[in-house]
């Protein structure tokens, strides 16, 4: 019985080959977020451009991944997986060259806007292959190593990123995704077998990608370039009305489309809609950190990208330190107990942080972060947990797209909320660090949201058989 159930988790080498291939193109989409907040001042310095088009060159590219993963999810479906992956890794590589070669700000965020939808067709594509070549514990076991790959690439960022712009220059961050992914268009046709269309062809639903293309951006733009022009500018205010109009219409029309974008009718699921909240604010917070932070020990304090990227290491120790502990008293407690003082932690650990200025040292930064981080680890493997247990089998395909593109939207609202406090702060004459410190509350406050939402888990039902990231 064992040795079958062995042999059951057994992959041949074609399979591992294919893996392989999957992983490394989920690592790099990954990595290729998190390693942009150590170069950002680097690049500001070299390419000219304010605090808004810093915060383009990452929100522009979350912004396209988030509204063109669903979809990239249809067409994979419609045209065959492989050959979305391709198309995919392809428009990767080709505007990861041109990032490389960026000349001006205007022409590195119009490449990294690019780059996103070759990213959002990467990752679509990579569930969807992962889930229909393999079956049973295998599959299993390859979701558990495409998500290593996941979190190698975020834990990964910061440190890497500091040392190639220290040791090399921040464009080979970019050549480095150009490697992979000529390595990977070499290897696909090899160990991936063609896939075929799951239905008969049939178009994406295009309203819904207009309406909430268009709402979210407009919604992006109000809050990252509203100290710009003026909160209370007409450009500010038709914005920012204007995306609650077409998010409006989003919402109406999926819900009464028969073949919806977006299966919005899976937030009846109250577990899937709390936990999903909670990753958001979880994002929100930790990238709203990593922004600011970043920038501030470069710019303000002095410190190299190198030495930025290895100090932010203590927000992984920091976790390190939590995981087992969680992993323990997960066996022994509702969630719920675990995942307000976890958000709770992370509150405490900013508003620490929210106290800087030009002449704090470098070990002021450690208790802080380190805090922060055990509250992220607290919290965050269990709020995925909360979301995920009641997804049926036949749902978990939507319900993996909703949840990554909220994902995504954390990571893109916490950026950009905190730049908008921040430039909002530098504009009134305000200091570089007590203007951090005002944006960095905003990240308090989502956190303390999180933590009183956290108190309406409910007990833990049945587990189903679901398996996605």
């Amino acid at each position: 019985m064992n040795d079958e159930k062995q042999q059951g988790t057994v992959f041949e080498t074609k399979q591992w080959m294919m893996l392989i291939v999957l992983t490394m193109s989920s690592f790099v989409v990954v990595l290729d977020f998190t390693s942009m907040f150590i170069p950002l001042p680097t690049i500001m310095g070299d390419l000219g451009g304010y605090l808004d088009e810093a915060t383009w060159v990452i929100a522009a590219f979350i912004l396209t991944f988030a509204i063109f993963l669903h979809p990239s999810a249809a067409l994979a479906n419609i045209y065959g997986e492989r050959k979305i992956f391709l198309s995919g890794v392809t428009v990767f590589t080709i505007f990861s060259i041109a990032c490389a070669l960026a000349s001006s700000m205007a022409f590195l965020i119009g490449a990294r806007v690019v780059l996103g939808i070759g990213a959002a067709m990467i990752e679509a594509s990579v569930f969807a292959l992962i889930k229909f070549s393999f079956s049973g514990e295998k599959q299993k076991l390859a979701f558990k190593v495409q998500g290593f790959a996941f979190i190698l690439g975020a834990l990964l960022g910061t440190p890497l990123s500091g040392a190639i712009t220290t040791v090399l220059s921040w464009e080979y961050i970019f050549w480095l995704n150009v490697l992979v992914g000529i390595v990977v268009i070499l290897i696909t046709p090899v160990v991936i077998t063609k896939s075929t269309p799951v239905y008969d062809q049939q178009m994406p639903n295009i309203a819904g990608l207009f309406f909430s293309g268009i709402g979210l951006f407009l919604l992006f733009f109000s809050i990252v370039e509203g100290s710009q022009f003026g909160w209370l500018s007409p450009v500010i205010l038709a914005s920012f009305g204007g995306s609650i109009v077409l998010l409006f219409f989003f919402v109406v029309f999926e819900l009464r489309a028969q073949q919806p974008l977006v299966n919005l009718r899976l937030f009846n699921n109250r577990s899937f809609a709390l936990g999903n909240f909670l990753r958001w604010a979880s994002e929100f917070a930790s990238m709203g950190i990593y922004f600011a932070i970043s920038d501030f020990l470069q710019t303000q304090i002095g410190y190299s990208a190198l030495i930025t990227g290895l100090l932010l290491l203590t927000v992984i120790v920091g976790g390190m330190i939590t995981a087992p502990v969680t992993e323990h008293l997960t066996k022994r407690l509702d969630a719920r107990w675990l995942v307000v003082p976890g958000f709770l932690c992370v509150a405490i650990g900013i508003f620490w942080l929210a106290h800087v200025s030009a002449e704090t040292a470098w070990v002021f930064f450690l208790a802080p972060l380190a805090i922060a981080g055990a509250g992220f680890v607290a919290q965050e493997d269990l709020s995925v947990k909360i979301r995920d247990r009641d997804i049926l089998p036949e749902q978990s395909d939507a319900a993996w797209r909703i949840s990554y593109s909220i994902f995504l939207l954390g990571v893109g609202l916490g950026i950009s909320v905190v730049s908008a406090i921040w430039q909002s702060q530098l504009k009134a004459n305000i200091n570089e660090a007590e203007a951090i410190n005002e944006a960095l509350l905003s990240c308090v406050v989502v956190s303390t949201l999180g933590a009183i939402i956290a108190l309406f888990i409910t007990a833990k039902r049945k587990e189903t058989s679901n398996v996605y990231k």
